[in-house]
Order: C-alpha cells, then structure tokens, then sequence
C-alpha cells in the first residue's frame, strides 16, 4: 500500500489504483487499506470500482457510515458537474454558439 501512496504522490493515478487493488484483494479484511485503495481508484476517476471498495470498507467498519454517505454525496456531485457541462456544451452546439467556454452558457441570438 505505501507503493501506491508514492505512486498517488507522483500523480501516476492508474497505477497507484491498480497496486492499491492488489493490496485490498491480499489484505481485505482490513479497513484502512480497502479505504485507501477506494480513495485511489477515486482519485484514478474509477468511480465503479471505487464504489465497490467503499462498500466493502463500509462493511468492515458499519459504524463509520456517515463518512461513506459524505464521500458518495462528493462522488454524486461530481459525477452531476460533468453532466450539467456535457449539457451545456451540447446545448451551445445545437444554438451555434462558438463563443464559450468550461460549459458555460453562451448568450446566442436568433438573426
């Protein structure tokens, strides 16, 4: 697990997810180090298996649950920020618009 702490450190996220899945499947029934391996496959934007993980630390540990339903509300919100961009930028697609940015809604006029 510390190798995939080093490899998190250095922003080599698939990596340190991937070592970070290898020691949650040696050491399962620990909780600190199927927490840590949820938070680097969050961090890898592997959001599913992360979920998974989360659960599975949830399970060892049920008392905890309150941490969970606050690291699943950040992983909704941020799920729900990248579809209101995607939205957005579909929207100023079909307006024409050529004039935006990060998803922002651009002002268009009809001619």
């Amino acid at each position: 697990m510390h190798y995939g702490q080093f490899l998190l450190e250095e922003s080599r996220l698939l990596e340190a997810a991937e070592m970070a899945k290898t020691a949650a499947r040696l050491d399962g029934g620990e909780f600190d180090v199927v927490f840590s391996a949820a938070h680097m496959l969050r961090q890898a934007k592997l959001n599913e298996a992360a979920e998974k993980y989360y659960g599975q630390a949830a399970s060892l540990r049920p008392n905890v649950s309150k941490t969970f339903t606050r690291y699943s509300s950040s992983l909704l919100f941020t799920l729900m920020d990248a579809l209101q961009l995607q939205s957005n930028w579909l929207s100023n697609i079909i307006a024409g618009c050529s004039d935006f940015n990060n998803g922002i809604r651009c002002q268009c006029r009809s001619k």
